[in-house]
């Protein structure tokens, strides 16, 4: 089989189809290795402008310039992909980046989506193995400018979580996952039963933590708020709340109605846990109607969708219906810089929030009333919203 790697100088680069390979090092020199099966990152474009994006079913990935140090002031990003319903495991071989309090100077973070931050790790000790709960993982990788190390170096393998039978090469796990043979008694546990550190001759007292099983009605979580692999009860599933860090506890869930209709001339609603993330795939749809004639301003005090694609928006209707030709309005993860104002031609409005099953954000937070309304002394109009404003909320829970 022919391997291709990209070598290049001074950002010129080249593809080169080789049998037999010597990786040779030399001033800012790119190697990097892709190919159906196997990817080995060097100092790659992962720390320009893009993610490195790797597709092969299995590779190793080491910080720029490892075992030696490696460069302050970098940030590098790497985007493993696999086939829908296959998982990623990644595993450290090495580890030796400048440790802080919170890991807040230099650190490596692995997680399921782009913009949430996930798995952090600092220090000297190899931390443990990552298995996704999802067909893609982002890895990066964040130096300052104070203290440098020899950085890391990582080992991942795709796959299906239960297999019938595994490679030559590989260790058949007690729950049917497959993992290269050279992973077995590591002291560590990539096969996420802990089946692969049984039976090991001289266990290794000092070894890094492994991750123990799950009792039966529990559930693996990285959490969202302490950052430790740590067993949550099943009954904390699809609850609407996000416990881990890689929305794995709220991924493909059954997402509770959301929405209201709302009747005042004057009042507040917000996406579902505001100003939590909201659950993926939520679905909320809330009607205005004031009864009156005069126009409604919508303002977004607090707007923030997720960013890693187009799938989460809300549309503003002139009106109570889901017409097209009376669209206002639609908002995405662009619209989350600066406060965001809307108006209807009439007392009647209808907003439509919905979220894929990707990812989440914090969400939004708004306010609605007549054009001009007073209250007392207190008076707004469109040209001062920027003002306080009181709030109100009434009216049947409504939803689609």
């Amino acid at each position: 089989m022919a391997y291709y790697y990209t070598l290049g100088s001074n950002g010129m680069s080249s593809w080169i189809s080789l049998h037999m390979v010597l990786f040779i090092f030399t001033g800012n020199a790119v190697c990097s290795q892709h190919n159906e099966n196997i990817y080995v990152s060097g100092i790659s474009n992962a720390c320009g402008d893009m993610a490195e994006q790797i597709r092969a079913s299995s590779g190793v990935i080491t910080s720029p310039g490892w075992p030696f140090q490696y460069p302050s002031r970098i940030n590098c990003s790497w985007n493993i992909r696999t086939n829908p319903g296959e998982i990623i495991t990644i595993s450290f071989q090495d580890f030796e980046i400048q440790n802080s309090h919170r890991c807040g100077l230099d650190w490596v973070s692995i997680g399921t989506y782009k913009n949430v931050d996930g798995y952090r790790a600092c220090g000297s000790s190899i931390p443990a193995p990552y298995i996704s709960s999802q067909d893609h993982v982002w890895i990066k990788f964040h130096s300052d400018d104070i203290m440098t190390g020899k950085g890391f170096r990582l080992s991942y393998i795709t796959g299906k979580s239960e297999m019938i039978s595994c490679d030559s090469d590989q260790f058949h796990c007690s729950n049917g996952k497959c993992i290269p043979k050279s992973w077995k008694c590591n002291t560590m546990d990539e096969c996420g039963d802990n089946s692969d550190e049984e039976l090991c001759v001289q266990p290794n007292p000092s070894a890094a933590f492994s991750f123990q099983p799950c009792a039966f009605n529990q559930f693996p979580c990285l959490s969202r708020y302490t950052r430790v692999y740590t067993c949550l009860p099943e009954s904390l599933k699809c609850d609407g709340s996000i416990d881990c860090q890689d929305l794995g506890d709220e991924i493909d869930c059954d997402v509770p109605t959301c929405g209201d209709w709302l009747r005042n001339f004057y009042g507040t609603f917000s996406s579902p846990n505001y100003p939590d993330f909201y659950p993926p795939g939520s679905n909320c749809t809330w009607l205005i109607d004031t009864g009156d004639h005069r126009k409604v301003i919508l303002r977004f005090m607090d707007f923030k969708l997720d960013g890693t694609g187009y799938g989460d928006y809300v549309k503003v209707y002139d009106g109570l219906e889901e017409n097209p030709r009376r669209l206002l309005r639609v908002l995405t993860a662009f619209d989350s810089r600066a406060p965001v104002a809307v108006v209807s031609s009439s007392g009647q409005l209808r907003v439509h929030f919905y979220a894929d099953k990707i990812n989440a954000a914090r969400g939004f937070n708004v306010t609605y009333q007549f054009q001009d309304f007073s209250l007392g002394s207190f008076q707004l109009s469109l040209g001062d919203w920027k003002g306080s404003t009181s709030s109100g909320n009434a009216g049947s829970n409504y939803s689609t």
